[in-house]
């Protein structure tokens, strides 16, 4: 019964946004809100992954120390490796 419901929604939902469209309506990102890697990288919260790192910790405890997720903290590991700036 429960899964039925939730088909249900879904088609509704699924109907509501071709109609928007339709319309003119637009569900993309809006443009330039993309966020270059440098400037991911200088955010405090990057910064203060990026030290703890460089202090040879692994993923899980930086992402603990910094009160972050294992993605961001693998995006940050990432971005400095391959801007050269941890090895």
């Amino acid at each position: 019964m429960v899964f039925g419901k939730i088909e249900w929604e879904n088609k509704l939902c699924s109907v509501g946004r071709k109609i928007f469209v339709q319309k003119g309506g637009v569900l993309d990102r809006s443009t330039g809100t993309i966020e270059t890697d440098k400037k991911f990288l200088l955010k405090p919260n990057s910064q203060m992954i990026a030290k703890e790192l460089k202090k040879g910790l692994t993923i899980r405890q930086v992402a603990k120390l910094t009160d972050s997720s294992t993605k961001t903290v693998m995006k940050v590991k990432k971005l400095l490796l391959d801007s050269h700036m941890i090895l």
